[in-house]
C-alpha cells in the first residue's frame, strides 16, 4: 500500500503543478476544458487525501484511494484520449497511454480492495 500512496501523492502534486501553470490562461479555454481542469483539481485533492489516509492506516484510505484512482482514469480518458484538455501527446500514443493508465488504476484499486477485505 505504501507504493500506491507514493504514486497517489506524486499524481496529486503533479496535478497541482499542472493546474497552477494553466491558471493564468484560463480565460482562453472553453468551458468544458475549465470544467475538466476543476474536476482534475478535485481528483488531485482526493488522491492526496487518499494517500495520507493510506499512510496513516485510516479506514477511509482504501475507499478514497479507489475512488481517486478510478476517477483519475475516467478523466485521463477524456483529457488524453478525447483530447479535451490542454497538453500534447503524440496521436499514436494517446490511446495506449489511456489503456496503460486504466490498467494501473484498476490494478491498484483491486489490490487495495483485496487488502481491505483481508
Amino acid at each position: 500500500m505504501t507504493l500506491i500512496a507514493v504514486l497517489l501523492t506524486a499524481e496529486g502534486l503533479s496535478t497541482g503543478l499542472w493546474i497552477a501553470k494553466l491558471v493564468p490562461r484560463l480565460g482562453g479555454y472553453d468551458r468544458i476544458v475549465v470544467a475538466l481542469l476543476v474536476l482534475r483539481g478535485l481528483v488531485g485533492g482526493l488522491q492526496l487525501a487518499g494517500a495520507a489516509c493510506l499512510v496513516g492506516r485510516r479506514p477511509a484510505g482504501v475507499r478514497l484511494s479507489r475512488w481517486a484512482l478510478l476517477a483519475s482514469a475516467a478523466l485521463t480518458t477524456l483529457e488524453i484520449g478525447a483530447r479535451l484538455a490542454p497538453g500534447y501527446v503524440a496521436p499514436g500514443l494517446r490511446w495506449p497511454l489511456v489503456a496503460a493508465y486504466w490498467i494501473y488504476a484498476v490494478g491498484a484499486a483491486s489490490y487495495l480492495s483485496s487488502r481491505d477485505a483481508a
